[in-house]
């Protein structure tokens, strides 16, 4: 596996002394979108992202095992990114993916964050903005709003959502 620049060995990763930063926004609930979009994007750029929806890789004895190394230092990258305040929800989870399906599952539903997402939209005004500024808004609200309902081919589908 190729991590496309050395993030592990250029860090110190092996005694631990890694400063590597996700985001700037640790995860503390309520940003969850923005937590998810940071972390996304980074495992993109380190070529690492499956480690956020598979379980462990396939092949050899030796694959395993690197992937579980990598694993587990990518785990206490992530682990970084979240607030103090939630650690003892999210320590039990001592893998990338148990980490993002754990937070999936406390802050992706969220029914008042969805509802805030809604409100900001039918109370979104120009006021004192430039025009770019406020399509900005308006972009980004749009956004929040597709992850919370995404747009899915199947009438029945979307109605259950």
């Amino acid at each position: 596996m190729s991590l496309g620049f050395d993030a592990f060995r250029s860090r110190n990763m092996s005694s631990g002394s890694s400063s590597a930063i996700i985001t700037s926004e640790p995860l503390e609930g309520s940003n969850y979108l923005a937590w998810v979009s940071s972390v996304e994007l980074w495992c993109r750029g380190q070529d690492v992202q499956d480690h956020l929806i598979k379980k462990s890789s396939e092949g050899d004895e030796k694959a395993i095992e690197l992937w579980a190394k990598i694993d587990s230092q990518l785990c206490s990258i992530l682990w970084r990114s979240i607030d103090s305040k939630l650690m003892p929800l999210f320590r039990p989870s001592q893998t990338c993916y148990l980490v993002w399906a754990k937070a999936r599952t406390l802050y992706a539903n969220d029914i008042s964050r969805f509802y805030d997402v809604i409100l900001q939209i039918t109370n979104l005004k120009k006021q004192e903005f430039d025009m770019s500024t406020y399509l900005g808004q308006v972009q980004t609200l749009m956004e929040e709003f597709e992850k919370f309902m995404p747009i899915s081919a199947s009438v029945e589908k979307q109605q259950e959502k």
